[in-house]
């Protein structure tokens, strides 16, 4: 029934009738099902079902894309508004909003699988470094006391310092993506205020 971009128009309590079956309703539940409880969530879903429970009557919600009906039923003070039309199309700026919030996400989740890969290989090469770094000490200690000849030192100097060189690239490569990520989660955070407040 509601797409992306579409505008909702609900008519808030008191309400002529009672909630029926099929009526879309806006409600908020608790995630846990219980009163009082944190994390409230807001949702427009249909009325499935109403059944009664003494002088209360309590209804089970489903989306109609969702396979299966929300775990909580709802009472009549949690429902702030019943659907009474639709305005097609009438926000194309949230659709815009909508459509960069979510790649956002998705982009932020690219990155941050990147950033991880990039700080294992990052935590690999500082071990590898370190190895490189004793040879290459015990490579000058041979030479300095005669034991081993002048290109077995300079080829572990120069091991020594190509891995610093890459150390160094890796760390380079792991800020960039860091500082990609926070950048792509403070335009985020931006998009998401934009939408909330629209």
């Amino acid at each position: 029934m509601l797409d992306c971009g579409d505008e909702a128009i609900f008519l808030r309590p008191p309400f002529p009738r009672h909630i029926s079956k099929n009526d879309v309703v806006s409600f908020t539940s608790y995630k846990d099902c219980q009163k009082p409880g944190p994390n409230l969530i807001s949702k427009a879903h249909r009325v499935v079902d109403i059944n009664f429970r003494k002088d209360m009557r309590t209804y089970t919600t489903k989306g109609d894309a969702n396979n299966v009906a929300d775990p909580c039923q709802i009472t009549n003070s949690q429902i702030n508004g019943v659907l009474i039309g639709i305005k097609k199309g009438s926000r194309p700026k949230d659709v815009k909003n909508a459509s960069e919030f979510h790649v956002l996400k998705l982009t932020i989740i690219e990155l941050d699988q990147k950033y991880a890969k990039l700080l294992k290989d990052f935590k690999s090469q500082i071990s590898k470094q370190e190895i490189t770094s004793q040879n290459y000490q015990n490579s000058l200690d041979y030479y300095l006391n005669g034991q081993a000849p002048y290109e077995d030192m300079l080829n572990a100097y120069d091991l020594l310092n190509e891995g610093f060189q890459d150390l160094y690239a890796k760390k380079r490569a792991l800020d960039n993506v860091g500082i990609e990520m926070n950048r792509a989660i403070n335009q985020r955070d931006r998009l998401y205020n934009q939408l909330i407040q629209g």
